[in-house]
């Protein structure tokens, strides 16, 4: 079977083991496919392809994803004492109930990566 986005050949094994790698170490735009999930290189990330992956990219941005975005910058600038941040952990913490603050700034981290790829088109 051949990705959509990418056009790579899917391997469960090897999607498997980049979205496990991804997990831990993090990845920049455009490395891993949105829609399979396997690492993309150098040589694959086209024009075309970038276009695909924006595409399939955006229904990831939904409001959850942009609570927890906004948590992250919050946390970034040092503004937790700010009436704003209360707000914004309150509303990351009611979309992600049971995920604590450094995994919501995590998750807040990547969706303020994704919103910067999309920003460059």
């Amino acid at each position: 079977m051949e990705c959509t986005c990418c056009k790579q050949t899917y391997h469960p094994d090897r999607a498997l083991a980049d979205r496990v790698e991804t997990a831990l170490f993090g990845a920049e735009p455009y490395t891993v496919c949105p829609i399979c999930e396997q690492n993309v290189s150098d040589k694959l990330q086209t024009e075309s392809y970038k276009n695909r992956w924006r595409k399939a990219a955006l229904p990831c941005l939904d409001d959850r994803t942009v609570r927890v975005a906004m948590l992250a910058i919050y946390l970034r600038r040092g503004l937790s004492g700010d009436e704003g941040f209360d707000v914004a952990l309150k509303e990351a913490q009611a979309a992600y109930p049971d995920k604590t603050i450094n995994q919501l700034r995590s998750r807040g981290d990547e969706a303020l990566v994704l919103l910067e790829a999309l920003r460059k088109r």
